[in-house]
């Protein structure tokens, strides 16, 4: 059984990591979006299928 961890500053720390490591993983989300959605920009969004863009987009953020 894992011990209980009750320092403070331990606890903050642990959460700063998490939030930075959060953090990464949304900029690389919005990269991902930023990356497809610029895809069809400059194809002039010719043949855009709003229906294929949101599974692309869904396949990121899921």
């Amino acid at each position: 059984m894992k011990a209980k961890v009750n320092d403070p500053a331990k606890l903050r720390e642990k959460a700063q990591q998490l939030i930075q490591q959060a953090e990464k993983l949304e900029r690389e989300t919005f990269e991902r979006v930023g990356r497809i959605t610029m895809k069809y920009y400059r194809a002039d969004f010719s043949g855009f299928d709003l229906e294929q863009f949101k599974k692309e987009i869904a396949g990121v953020v899921s």
